[in-house]
C-alpha cells in the first residue's frame, strides 16, 4: 500500500460542516459555517449525509488519483477533540461542541447516574447494560428542521438508546453488511423521487458506516484488510453516483476522527501502576489518547509530579482547564469539568493509554484515536451533487 501527497486545502472543522448542514436546512446556529457548502444544502431536495467512522484524510492518498473519494474531496477538515466516536458523533448531530454538548470521552463520569459509562453502547465502565437518562445529551438539530428525518444505520445499532435520545426518526432503513447499505441508499433514492412529486417536504438522511473504525482498530489503518474495505467502499460510492441521476440530491461525506496505529511495546498500561491508581477517586475515563483521570484532592500535588517524573517520555499531562479551548467553542456545559475529570493525558508520538478493570482482560489493539496529531483529526469533506 502506497501513498500519494495530497493538495486538497484545509477548510475548516467539523463543527462548521454540521453547521452548514443546521443553517442549509432551514436551523440557526451560532457557529460559523462553510458558505459555499450550506448554499447547496439549500438547494437540495435530498440531503445524504454519510460518515465513515474511523477514515482519516491521510488515508485518501492509499486510493487512485481517479477514485470517488479522491476525485469528489473538497478538501480537509479539522474534527473535534476529543478525536473519537462519542464525541465527535454527538457534535455531528447536535451542532454543539464538545465543550457544549459534556459528552467528551467514550468512557465519562456521569454525577446524574453516579456513574463511569459509555454512552453508545449505553454500558457502566464495568460492561454492565445501563439506563440513560433522557436529559444526558442534547436533543439533535436534526429534530428542530422541518424536513422528513430518515437514518439509514446496521441493524443492531438501530435502537440504541443513544440514537433514541438523540433523534426521532421518520423513518429507519436497516442493514447487515455493505452491500446492503448500498441498497438501503438506492432505495432512499427512490423513494425520495417518487414522494417529490406530490410533498414539498425536503428529506435529510443520514447514512453511518462504522466497520471501516473497526477493522482499523484490530489490524491498524495500514493492515491489508483496512485498505481492501476502504477500496471497496470507493467503488460502491462511485458506482451509486454513476447510477443516480436525481436533480436536487446531495452527497456529503466525512468522518468522526482518522485513526494512529501503536505497538504492543509502546502500550502503557496505567492499571498496573500501583502509584497511579491509588491516586484515583475512580478508574480513569475519556480515550487511550486523551485520557480522563479523576484524582483525589489531597493526592494532586503527588499524582502531578509522579506523573511528569515517570511518564514524562511518553505522555504530557495537563490540567483540565488548560485544555477548555481544545474542547471546542461555546458556553460551557454546566457538568463538563465534573465529567472530564481533574486531569487530561495525552500520549506522545503513537503512544497509547490504557487503564484496565480488575477482571477485564488487558486487550491489545494496534489503532486508536483520540489526540490532537491530524492522523487522528483530519478527516476528508466529499461533496457532490447527484
Amino acid at each position: 500500500m502506497t501513498k500519494r501527497p495530497l493538495t486538497t486545502p484545509l477548510l475548516g472543522g467539523s463543527l462548521e460542516v454540521v453547521s452548514s448542514l443546521v443553517k442549509g436546512l432551514g436551523g440557526k446556529t451560532h457557529h460559523h459555517d462553510l458558505a459555499s457548502l450550506t448554499t447547496q444544502i439549500e438547494k437540495a431536495r435530498q440531503v445524504f449525509f454519510f460518515l465513515i467512522d474511523g477514515l482519516g484524510y491521510d488515508m485518501l492518498a492509499t486510493l487512485p488519483k481517479n477514485s470517488f473519494l479522491v476525485k469528489e474531496c473538497r478538501g480537509r477538515v479539522e474534527s473535534v477533540f476529543p478525536s473519537a466516536t462519542t464525541a465527535a458523533i454527538t457534535t455531528l448531530l447536535t451542532g454543539l461542541s464538545p465543550l457544549e454538548h459534556g459528552v467528551t470521552g467514550w468512557f465519562t463520569y456521569f454525577t446524574e447516574m453516579g456513574e463511569m459509562a459509555a454512552v453508545l453502547p449505553s454500558k457502566t465502565r464495568a460492561g454492565k447494560a445501563l439506563k440513560l437518562p433522557t436529559k444526558i445529551v442534547p436533543r439533535s438539530f436534526v429534530d428542530q428542521m422541518p424536513v422528513r428525518k430518515e437514518l439509514i444505520i446496521k441493524k443492531n445499532l438501530a435502537k440504541s438508546p443513544f440514537n433514541s435520545l438523540l433523534v426521532k426518526w421518520d423513518d429507519t432503513l436497516t442493514f447487515q453488511n455493505m452491500g446492503g447499505m448500498f441498497r438501503a441508499l438506492r432505495a432512499s433514492v427512490s423513494k425520495s423521487a417518487s414522494n417529490n412529486a406530490d410533498d414539498t417536504k425536503r428529506t435529510f438522511t443520514y447514512m453511518y458506516w462504522g466497520g471501516y473504525d473497526d477493522i482499523c482498530h484490530l489490524y491498524g489503518k495500514q493492515s491489508e484488510k483496512a485498505h481492501r474495505m476502504l477500496k471497496e467502499l470507493d467503488a460502491r460510492l462511485g458506482e451509486f453516483a454513476k447510477m443516480t441521476e436525481s436533480e436536487g440530491t446531495l452527497l456529503i461525506v466525512t468522518a468522526d476522527h482518522g485513526q494512529m496505529t501503536t505497538t504492543r511495546k509502546k502500550t502503557i498500561l496505567l492499571n498496573r501502576d500501583a502509584y497511579f491508581t491509588a491516586c484515583l477517586r475512580m478508574p480513569c475515563g475519556g480515550e487511550p489518547r486523551a485520557l480522563f483521570c479523576y484524582v483525589q484532592p489531597e493526592r494532586r500535588q503527588f499524582f502531578e509530579k509522579y506523573v511528569q517524573q515517570k511518564y514524562r517520555a511518553v505522555l504530557k499531562l495537563y490540567r483540565t482547564e488548560e485544555l477548555i479551548g481544545k474542547f471546542g467553542s461555546g458556553t460551557q456545559h454546566p457538568r463538563f469539568l465534573e465529567r472530564t475529570g481533574d486531569y487530561v493525558l495525552i500520549p506522545k508520538e503513537n503512544y497509547v493509554l490504557r487503564f484496565f478493570m480488575q477482571g477485564q482482560d488487558e486487550v491489545y489493539y494496534p489503532g486508536h484515536h483520540g489526540a490532537l496529531s491530524d492522523e487522528e483529526r483530519m478527516v476528508p469533506l466529499i461533496v457532490k451533487n447527484m
